[in-house]
Parts: structure tokens; C-alpha cells; sequence
């Protein structure tokens, strides 16, 4: 039980230095800039795990150029949906 409250006064506390810098830093609100981070943080997890695919899948994309395309684009692809995301909140008030 100690251990799990460390580790989540640890995250809760860089969570919010996150959110406070975020907040001060652009013109989003501390409620958008939650919204963000909980969208970052889904689609991290899902497009890394797609960009680093297993031996098998990354023999099965050499062979399929259509499919291959999908695993490159981490970065560019992320970059481009949290944009999306900010913009869409911030439009949405």
C-alpha cells in the first residue's frame, strides 16, 4: 500500500507540474490540457505498439508495402492527431 501511494503522489504531482506549465505556457485551460494529455496518452500507447512490431509483423509489412506504412509514422502521425485534438478543444470552448 505505501509503495502504490508513493508511486501515485509521485505521478499525480508530475501530472500537475505537466498541466501547470501546459496551462501557462499556451491558451488552453487547465481542463483542455487534461483532456490532451488523456488523449496523448491513448494514442501513445496504441500507435508505439503498432510502430514497433514484432519480427513476424515486420516480415509480414516487408512483404506488404500497404500495411508497412502504418508502423513509420509514429512521430508524424502522433504530432499530427494531438494537434487535431488541441485545436478541436480550443474550438470547442
Amino acid at each position: 500500500m505505501e509503495r502504490a501511494r508513493r508511486f501515485k503522489t509521485s505521478s499525480f504531482t508530475s501530472y500537475d507540474a505537466i498541466v501547470d506549465t501546459l496551462t501557462g505556457a499556451g491558451t488552453m485551460t487547465g481542463a483542455q490540457v487534461q483532456d490532451l494529455i488523456t488523449v496523448a496518452l491513448g494514442l501513445t500507447a496504441n500507435l508505439w505498439q503498432i510502430s514497433h512490431p514484432t519480427p513476424t509483423l515486420a516480415a509480414l509489412y516487408a512483404q506488404n508495402p500497404r500495411w508497412e506504412h502504418i508502423a513509420l509514422d509514429f512521430e508524424p502521425r502522433l504530432t499530427r492527431l494531438l494537434r487535431a485534438t488541441a485545436t478541436g478543444l480550443t474550438a470547442s470552448g
